[in-house]
C-alpha cells in the first residue's frame, strides 16, 4: 500500500471527523464508491471544489486524486465581506494546515482565492490543467450563486465526469435548490450550460447530495453500477442504510438514506432474530429495545 493509499485509508475511517465541517459519513462512502467506479470505467480528469472552509470534503478528493490529475480549490477565505449569506467561514491558514496533516503534501492544489461568480470555463480549465472528473459545488447558497456555480461546473467536466452539490435538500438553505430549478429551467439559453451539446443528468443523491453526470449513457452506468454494488466500506458496522430507485428531472436516480444503526437494526442483523421475532419474548424484546433507544 502507498502512503497515500494509507493516507487515504485513514481519512475514510476517522480522519475526516477531526476537520471542522459538514460532511457525512453516507456522503464521505457515496463519493469514494464513486471514485471506484470511475477508476474502473476510465473517467479521467482533475478533481476541485467550491467552498473549502477548511477542507473536509476537499482533502477527500485530493487523497483520491491519482497520476497528475491536479485539485482545484475556490473559496473567498479572507474575503469574507463577500459572504451575504453567511455560509461557511472559509479560513486559508487552517485549510492549508489540515491539508497537509491529513495529506502530507499540497504539490497538487491550485488555489484560488475569490469570488467564483467571477470566474470562466477557460480559467477553471486552466487551473485544472484539463478537464474535471469530480467537482464539488457548496459554495454561496444564495440561487444567483448556486445557479452560476453550476453553470460554470458542467461547463469544465470531462466526459463522464460528476458534479457533486450539496445541500438541494437542506430545508436550511432554500436558494440552493432554487438556483438548480432555475438553472435547468434555463439552461438553453445558457451556453455555460452543456457539455458537449448535453445537459447535466442526475444520478444518485445521498449524504445531502445530489450527483448529476454529463449525459444520460454515463448517468444510466453510473446508476447500474451502485445497483451492482451499494456504497457500504467506508461507512462501518456502526451506520446501516436504505436505498431505492426514483426519479428525479425525468431521470432515475439512486436514492440512499443513511443512518446510525439503533438496538433494533442491529437485532434484526443476528440470525436468532428471525425465529424470536414474532413471539412474546420477540415483543418483549422490541419494548425494552425502543425504550434504551
Amino acid at each position: 500500500m502507498s502512503s497515500t493509499e494509507a493516507r487515504l485509508e485513514v481519512y475514510l475511517r476517522s480522519g475526516h471527523k477531526t476537520v471542522e465541517g459538514w460532511l457525512l459519513p453516507g456522503a464521505v462512502a457515496l463519493l469514494s464508491r464513486i471514485d471506484t467506479i470511475q477508476v474502473e470505467s476510465g473517467v479521467k480528469g482533475s478533481v476541485g471544489e467550491i467552498g473549502i472552509h477548511h477542507g473536509k470534503l476537499f482533502i477527500l478528493l485530493y487523497l483520491l486524486c491519482r497520476g497528475d490529475e491536479r485539485a482545484v480549490a475556490i473559496d473567498l477565505f479572507e474575503q469574507q465581506e463577500k459572504n451575504l449569506d453567511r455560509s461557511g467561514l472559509g479560513d486559508e491558514e487552517k485549510f492549508r494546515r489540515n491539508l497537509a496533516s491529513h495529506a502530507g503534501d499540497d504539490r497538487r492544489l491550485t488555489l484560488i482565492a475569490g469570488d467564483s461568480t467571477a470566474l470562466t470555463p477557460v480559467q477553471l480549465l486552466t487551473a485544472g490543467a484539463g478537464r474535471f472528473r469530480l467537482f464539488s459545488v457548496d459554495g454561496g447558497h444564495t440561487a444567483q450563486i448556486a445557479e452560476s456555480d453550476l453553470a460554470l461546473v458542467s461547463g469544465v467536466l470531462a466526459d463522464g465526469g460528476v458534479l457533486v452539490l450539496d445541500d438541494y435538500f437542506n430545508e436550511e438553505w432554500p436558494g440552493v435548490s432554487e438556483g438548480t430549478n432555475r438553472f435547468f429551467a434555463n439552461r438553453r439559453a445558457n451556453a455555460k450550460a452543456t457539455v458537449n451539446g448535453s445537459p447535466l443528468i442526475p444520478f444518485a443523491i445521498g449524504g445531502n447530495k445530489l450527483l448529476f453526470t454529463t449525459d444520460r449513457a454515463h448517468a444510466d452506468a453510473y446508476v447500474q453500477h451502485l445497483l451492482r454494488t451499494a456504497p457500504r466500506a467506508a461507512l462501518g458496522s456502526r451506520y446501516g442504510m436504505h436505498w431505492k430507485v426514483t426519479s428525479l428531472f425525468g431521470y432515475d436516480v439512486v436514492t440512499y438514506r443513511f443512518f446510525v444503526r439503533g438496538i433494533r437494526q442491529k437485532l434484526a442483523s443476528l440470525p436468532f432474530w428471525s425465529k424470536v421475532r414474532d413471539t412474546r419474548l420477540g415483543e418483549t424484546i422490541r419494548r425494552v429495545a425502543d425504550r434504551l433507544s
